[in-house]
């Protein structure tokens, strides 16, 4: 096991050496960002370490509430409702909307945490081909009974694999079936992909002001985690204040200790330094596209998605380890994953840029990678 000793960045200490690093899923770097680690040490001191307690009983300190504020700004919604942890975000909209579906169909490469909630919200479930939309539709009249309601749960961009699902044909299924919906978890979308860095159904041209509006009716329902794009920690589902209030209610939430007072105050931050610099998004999504490219110009299968993760399977899973090593001996670090939602039997390399990340460093990479394959 190797120890990452310094906050995601382009160089990072790794095991006392300085690695150029392609790893995991800090895109902006924001975790290491002096106003998140300024405000985080602020709320540190006048906070304490956390609450000891929920938000139900007095658990809700003003740094909590600045994050549901920031993140309502962002996404021009009246409320956002502020989890303790962003693998519960689809658990708590599947279970709290359950009684409005029938059935779900979930991506069957999603993460787990979609599939673990599709699991555990108490409806019959199906997993579907990953991003096939004529399987999907298929599966949907062999097993939607009359007047039945389902509910499509997918990744909008999906972690290992970097690839986007098909959300414009998702959501014609379920306006064709009044009722239905399509739950994304943005994850890796999120101040990411879109014109305004809301993620992938802003990018698939859907968003509109019907997103988590209605809890009894809205055909497009989204939840995200604040610990990737944005450098911080927790979940995020934004909407209407009805819809957010419903959220709230969630038996998920029950006795859950609410997040830390210095968290909170970090990640109400990186919130603010992604609104304010919309340079970084850009940066990010012309660092994916030269990355891609330059892949393919090393005649490596390459999925030319605008995300930027780069998923790679080349031979088997030795010669994969092979690759990650000789790159690692020569400082560079990217990840061999064997086994994750969606890696698939020999597994793969995942290369992660950041919007941080130079052309001189991205050609260092090249160069390694092309030696070692």
């Amino acid at each position: 096991m190797h120890l990452l000793q310094s906050p995601p960045s382009p160089t990072c200490l790794i095991d006392g050496r300085e690695m150029l690093y392609f790893v995991g899923t800090g895109y902006h770097c924001l975790q290491g960002h002096p106003a998140v680690l300024g405000a985080a040490g602020d709320a540190l001191r006048q906070y304490g370490m956390g609450s000891g307690t929920s938000r139900g009983r007095l658990g809700t300190t003003p740094p909590l509430l600045d994050v549901e504020s920031a993140a309502a700004e962002w996404f021009e919604m009246e409320q956002s409702f502020y989890l303790p942890s962003g693998y519960m975000s689809a658990g708590v909209v599947m279970r709290t909307l359950r009684e409005r579906f029938d059935r779900v169909f979930f991506d069957e490469r999603t993460h787990y945490a979609v599939i673990d909630a599709a699991r555990a919200c108490g409806l019959p479930w199906e997993p579907f081909a990953h991003r096939d939309a004529e399987s999907l539709e298929q599966l949907i009249r062999k097993r939607l009974g009359a007047h039945e309601k389902f509910l499509i749960a997918t990744d909008g961009v999906f972690p290992v694999l970097g690839t986007l699902a098909p959300l414009r044909e998702y959501a014609g299924f379920a306006r064709r079936y009044e009722g239905s919906a399509v739950v994304v978890d943005d994850a890796h979308a999120i101040g990411v992909l879109g014109e305004l860095g809301r993620g992938s159904i802003e990018h698939a041209g859907l968003w509109d002001g019907t997103v988590n509006a209605d809890p009894r009716s809205s055909a497009l329902l989204l939840c995200a985690t604040l610990s990737k794009a944005v450098g911080g920690y927790g979940g995020i589902i934004p909407g209407s204040q009805q819809f957010v209030d419903a959220m709230r209610t969630s038996e998920l939430l029950n006795g859950a200790s609410a997040l830390p007072p210095a968290v909170a105050a970090g990640t109400a931050a990186g919130l603010r330094v992604l609104m304010a610099q919309p340079e970084l998004r850009k940066r990010l999504l012309d660092n994916a596209a030269t990355l891609k490219c330059r892949l393919a110009g090393l005649g490596l299968a390459i999925e030319a998605s605008p995300s930027p993760i780069a998923w790679l399977v080349i031979g088997d899973a030795a010669n994969m380890r092979r690759i990650q090593q000789a790159i690692w001996d020569q400082g560079i670090a990217i990840d061999y994953i064997p086994h994750y939602a969606g890696t698939g039997e020999q597994g793969g390399l995942r290369i992660a840029v950041f919007s941080a990340h130079t052309p001189e460093m991205i050609d260092r990479l090249m160069q390694e990678l092309g030696r070692a394959v």
